[in-house]
């Protein structure tokens, strides 16, 4: 008998162990990061909006649990060599109760000047949980859909206690 209360008290551990590891790697602790990564490629849509809306292209996401996180977008981008003219790129990082990360680059239908990585940052306060979205656009109407994103990542890092405020310089 007291080897089966052994045995049961050694499962009841190790499951609450292991239940805390997960609820902590998924940030419910405190600690641990969330990542999303978006395999192939997202064609990236012209957008007469200068700031995200609907119309703009969604490349990557990832949930948010509840917490505070740093959150990173990652993604390459390139211009079909058949593009009439050169575009720009714009992204912008949004996440629940956040600053929006942006990055922009300009790209060509010429080999060597069709492809560029961007990146962007953001902290997120996010008490309900929530997603962060990596949204872009291409500036010129003649290039609609001759822009790609390709392998966009974002990972979410868990922070206690973060806070956002915006400094006009």
């Amino acid at each position: 008998m007291r080897k089966k209360r052994l045995l049961v008290a050694t499962l009841v551990a190790g499951g609450a162990a292991a239940a805390i590891l997960v609820a902590n790697s998924f940030g419910a602790g405190g600690n641990g990061a969330v990542a999303n990564f978006t395999p192939g490629s997202v064609k990236i849509q012209h957008s007469s909006n200068t700031a995200p809306a609907p119309a703009w292209s969604t490349v990557g996401t990832v949930t948010l649990p509840v917490g505070s996180w740093v959150v990173s977008a990652h993604t390459v981008v390139t211009l079909s060599s058949a593009a009439p003219t050169g575009t720009d790129v714009e992204c912008y990082l949004v996440a629940p109760n956040s600053q929006l990360g942006y990055t922009a680059t300009g790209l060509f239908p010429s080999k060597a000047s069709n492809l560029r990585e961007l990146s962007a940052q953001t902290v997120s306060d996010a008490p309900n949980g929530g997603t962060a979205s990596l949204v872009c656009r291409v500036n010129s109407r003649e290039d609609n859909k001759l822009a790609f994103a390709k392998q966009t990542s974002l990972i979410a890092t868990s922070v206690e206690g973060t806070s956002t405020s915006l400094n006009n310089v």
